[in-house]
């Protein structure tokens, strides 16, 4: 049997972890099967998948498959089977000793043998994973004979695993950019001159903001910083990598001096590689939104533990738990603490070729928090939030995003009885976005962007209506 025979060309992807549809996977077992029926084994395995394979999808195919061990375990096309669609629903725990007991009883298998460390690999299992690419590399003696898809996977493996490209080099990069533009609210205030409350007694009465109260616009001027230094490249993937993040970031109105944004943060990520793509990441930052008179400063300094991982069993799907320690004791609060959990993931999606010729995924968010505030006066705050994010690439140099992200927040008490009764704030803000970004050269860079925000309030003090525009030059090295 030749090198060509044991590679399956069209089944390679699915054993990488990479996606394949299911009708793919389905072709593959039927010639499989087909192979069976001339050679007179296993008849009764064979019409059971076959029947299996037109009612049941390729999830409960493979739990069929699982729950017939003991019938077809010692069989060569059950355990080639059963591997294959670990691999392709990304079960690389349970796909390692199917594998190796296939290996064990056909040596020759290639397939499997390259499976074999890809899997290792991924559940983070390193030295073993070397130590099948040294022995698969030895039984391989004319590489000119693997399918195009086989010899690109081998030699990215022996490049990461076996070649030393894959040591951990650290490497600094990092963006530096200016811009300039408009904000229509620029100190976040009310729509209208007048808001009704209610005084004691039920009385309504049109109470009239103050003139710094009402929604301002002003320009601006907008500087931006980040470095990041670290590990870095496609290993990460499959080891421990740490990488170090910082950042600056400032904003400077023309009139509204007192509104003059500043954020400072510096932080570190350990990434491990593998199958669940395990993450933490610490993060200290101050930030400062305004700067008022009578010493009314809204300031925060924060520290935030986050940890996020892929969930098992799907390749675009996570989730996250983050913890957040945030001091605001210079605008006279209490310290507070922030918990917060997520889903995360991407959905692979059409689009218009012409359009969006790469990285065809929606990536999107969900998160639920719970904001408890010793000292303040309406009392702990829930937020829920869901966000969309469209990358997309045209006319070969544009690159850019389209985005939106709503929040619903609530207050646990009153806000304040006297002029609002028992009503509990109540938020709604929707966000839309987007990007573009255009080189000008291999370093420098032009950027452009646009939002819009709108917040609902139960309190009308609260509504808001806010666009934002701004154009800048950038340089990254």
């Amino acid at each position: 049997m030749t090198l060509s025979m044991i590679f399956i060309i069209p089944d390679f992807m699915s054993r990488a972890g990479y996606y394949v549809k299911s009708s793919v996977l389905r072709i593959i077992v039927t010639l499989m099967l087909a192979v069976l029926a001339q050679a007179g084994q296993a008849e009764s395995f064979e019409q059971r998948l076959e029947n299996r394979l037109e009612t049941d999808d390729v999830v409960e195919v493979y739990e069929w498959l699982q729950s017939i061990e003991d019938e077809y375990g010692d069989q060569v096309p059950y355990l080639d089977l059963r591997s294959r669609f670990a691999m392709r629903l990304e079960d690389y725990a349970n796909a390692i000793p199917v594998l190796e007991r296939l290996i064990e009883v056909q040596p020759g298998h290639m397939g499997a043998r390259l499976d074999l460390v890809i899997a290792l690999q991924l559940e983070g299992r390193s030295f073993e994973a070397r130590q099948q690419l040294i022995e698969l590399n030895s039984l391989i003696t004319d590489k000119s004979e693997l399918p195009v898809l086989a010899a690109r996977q081998l030699e990215e493996l022996n490049k990461l695993l076996l070649n030393g490209e894959h040591d951990r080099s650290n490497t600094l990069s990092g963006f530096v950019s200016l811009g300039l533009g408009h904000d229509t609210n620029a100190n976040r205030g009310a729509e209208n001159r007048f808001i009704r409350v209610k005084l004691p007694g039920d009385i309504p009465i049109d109470l009239e903001l103050a003139p710094e109260s009402l929604k301002t616009s002003d320009p601006f001027a907008e500087f931006n910083a980040v470095a990041e230094y670290g590990a870095k490249g496609q290993y990460c993937q499959y080891e421990r990598c740490r990488l170090w993040i910082g950042g600056v970031r400032f904003r400077r109105y023309s009139d509204l001096d007192e509104f003059d944004q500043r954020q400072v943060y510096l932080g570190t990520r350990v990434s491990y590689g593998g199958r669940l793509r395990r993450e933490y990441t610490l993060m200290a930052q101050n930030v400062v939104s305004s700067e008022l008179e009578f010493s009314r400063i809204d300031e925060q300094n924060i520290l935030s533990l986050e940890y996020r991982q892929l969930i098992p069993g799907y390749r675009y799907f996570g989730g996250s738990v983050r913890g957040e320690l945030i001091d605001e004791t210079r605008g006279e609060n209490a310290t507070s603490y922030l918990g917060s959990l997520g889903l995360n993931g991407r959905i692979q999606t059409g689009g218009e070729p012409a359009f969006q010729k790469v990285n065809r995924f929606l990536i999107w968010t969900v998160e639920a928090s719970w904001h408890t505030r010793p000292d303040y006066f309406a009392g702990d705050t829930l937020h829920l939030s869901a966000s969309a994010k469209y990358p997309f690439r045209m006319f070969d140099t544009i690159q850019g995003s389209l985005g939106a992200r709503y929040n619903w927040r609530r207050d646990g008490d009153p806000f304040n009885r006297i002029f609002f009764g028992d009503t509990r704030r109540e938020d709604q803000e929707w966000v839309i976005s987007a990007q573009l970004n255009h080189p000008l050269s291999e370093r420098w860079l032009l950027s452009g962007n646009l939002s819009h925000e709108s917040i609902e309030s139960n309190i009308e003090l609260f509504d808001v209506s806010r666009s934002q525009l701004s154009i800048g030059i950038g340089y990254q090295f």
